[in-house]
């Protein structure tokens, strides 16, 4: 019918309040575990007496289920993010395309595969990314949930490829003629998920840490590198080096920042180009 996803997280707390009070924490939730046939069951017949703000810490990322990404906010130069953050933690921003890898050694259920994948818009492309085959097996985990950038690489040169060249690689149909003429590989950035333990309120270099002991890097995925920096003039350089290489240039983040999902708090910034 159309209606927006917030809309039908409104009609939820109607049902139950008459109000969009419990809307706030409703849509928090969701954004853990996107799937509002999940959270209706939740709040209206699972926990039916328990309030959206205790129903907030029951419901919890799941294995399998997308969680909405950390989206960045935008600044106007490396002094004003240093002077609005302080220390960073400053990482490439890849110029490709979003995915949250989801990897389950156990095989999912539904598609009977070690692995899914989705879009930042939350769409399941586990099928356009066959090598996401190799990815498992570079991961020594149970099951894990990881934030990834995935881009074309040139296979003669190495090199990045433009966006325009990577975006082919989101397609239903030659998906397996395409992943030999466009290679990606998945920049790893950050661990949503690690052997059914959730990390979203755990400091954003623990996460690190953690991703860097479990994943050994390949040709298909690799840990995103990254720097500390309080220096605005270094940022810059940091930044203009990112450009320089092809890249969208810098994202910079507040290093004990927890996994928040959306663009509502200052914790991943980019320089406004």
């Amino acid at each position: 019918l159309g209606f927006s996803t917030m809309t039908l997280i409104d009609a939820l707390s109607f049902v139950k309040t008459g109000t969009k009070n419990d809307s706030a924490n409703l849509e928090r939730a969701f954004y853990k575990k996107a799937d509002l046939g999940k959270l209706a069951t939740a709040y209206l017949l699972e926990y039916p007496k328990l309030s959206s703000a205790e129903l907030l810490k029951t419901y919890q990322v799941e294995l399998g289920i997308p969680v909405l990404p950390v989206l960045c906010q935008r600044l106007n130069s490396a002094h004003e993010i240093i002077e609005k953050m302080g220390e960073v933690l400053a990482e490439p921003k890849y110029d490709g395309l979003r995915v949250q890898i989801h990897i389950n050694k156990s095989n999912f259920a539904d598609n009977g595969l070690p692995y899914k994948a989705f879009t930042r818009n939350l769409e399941d492309v586990t099928h356009m990314f066959p090598e996401l085959a190799e990815v498992v097996k570079a991961i020594q985990v149970k099951n894990c949930i990881l934030d990834t950038e995935a881009i074309g690489i040139d296979q003669k040169t190495g090199k990045f490829l433009a966006f325009q060249e990577t975006i082919q690689r989101k397609r239903k149909h030659g998906v397996d003629a395409k992943a030999l003429e466009v290679p990606l590989c998945f920049y790893t950035f950050d661990l949503i998920l690690l052997d059914d333990q959730v990390l979203i309120d755990e400091d954003l270099l623990s996460r690190k840490d953690k991703l860097a002991r479990v994943l050994t890097d390949s040709i298909f995925i690799k840990k995103t590198e990254y720097s500390l920096i309080s220096d605005p003039d270094k940022l810059k350089a940091f930044h203009e080096e990112q450009l320089r290489l092809g890249l969208e240039g810098a994202v910079m983040k507040q290093k004990d920042s927890h996994y928040v999902s959306g663009r509502k708090s200052w914790r991943w910034v980019k320089i406004k180009e």
